[in-house]
């Protein structure tokens, strides 16, 4: 008697079978891969503050008297600051990451693998993960637009010995002045990103509005629910008409002086408007606006 094997049509069905069972599969496993590389990249970032605590108890009896700054180096497969290695178990971070450890003994991190980004500012106790570019600086960094635009600034004043409207007057006022301005900036990003969860539960996101013009700003904020200024990731640069200096004033902006030199920031979610009144004592350049909002669903 001959062995019956199987039909086309039989083997038709049991390769559709398996492929709608690797259709249902597939997005279950990749996602269990991803968490399994946000939990890898979480448990770095938190070996790597731990490793900078460590390196810190070792040696403030030394004295540290300045803020160290550890960055990846691919020839020494570590973290080193200049001959300083910081000594932690796991992968180099790629080109870009940053642990910053402060004469306070504070520690900031971005640290990047792949697509992923893990953040703390000096000043946060939690490592936040981003699914985008590292954005987040740690202690001040700048935006290049300003600083590019600071400088042509600079250049072309002391270019035509016109540095009147910087600093003291001076050429060493003056780049006090732009080095101060420089230090005390934060990198924005126009992509909205997570930063924490409001009493409700719900996710409060962040995103950072750059605009040259003051008054009513057209903004869609129809998606958004519960909606607040950053008041510490906001500014405006503008020229103080009783002054002498273009300079960063943060928003919001209340003056002793009177209601002339105060800046306000307000939504109007009904219309999709932001109104930024800078004050008829300023001369305005740009603002960069900073939202913090939950959403509707």
């Amino acid at each position: 008697m001959k062995k019956k094997g199987f039909t086309l049509i039989e083997l038709l069905a049991v390769i559709v079978i398996l492929a709608i069972i690797a259709v249902i599969t597939m997005p279950m496993i990749m996602n269990v891969i991803e968490k399994a590389k946000l939990g890898a990249l979480e448990d770095s970032a938190y070996g790597l503050i731990e490793a900078a605590n460590l390196y810190y108890t070792k040696n403030i009896s030394e004295g540290i008297n300045e803020n160290i700054s550890f960055i990846p180096d691919e020839t020494k497969k570590g973290m080193y600051a200049g001959e300083t290695k910081l000594s932690y178990r796991g992968s180099l971070p790629e080109t870009g990451s940053e642990v910053l450890l402060k004469t306070d003994g504070t520690v900031g991190i971005k640290i990047i693998i792949g697509n992923y980004c893990a953040v703390k500012t000096t000043t946060e106790t939690k490592v936040t993960i981003l699914d985008n570019d590292c954005v987040t600086t740690l202690d001040g960094n700048i935006i290049e637009e300003i600083v590019s635009n600071q400088i042509t600034e600079l250049q072309t004043l002391i270019g035509s010995n016109d540095i009147s409207t910087i600093g003291d007057g001076t050429i060493t006022g003056a780049i006090n002045n732009l080095s101060s301005s420089v230090n005390n900036i934060t990198i924005f990003s126009n992509d909205e990103k997570i930063v924490g969860k409001w009493t409700d539960g719900k996710t409060i996101y962040q995103k950072t509005i750059y605009t040259t013009v003051q008054g009513a700003i057209n903004y869609d904020l129809s998606a958004m629910n519960q909606i607040w200024l950053d008041s510490n990731n906001s500014f405006m640069y503008g020229y103080n008409n009783g002054g002498a200096a273009y300079e960063f004033i943060p928003l919001p902006y209340a003056s002793t002086a009177g209601g002339t030199y105060s800046a306000t920031v307000t939504f109007a979610k009904n219309n999709n408007k932001i109104f930024l009144d800078a004050g008829s004592a300023w001369t305005f350049n740009y603002a960069y606006i900073t939202l913090r909002y939950t959403k509707s669903s």
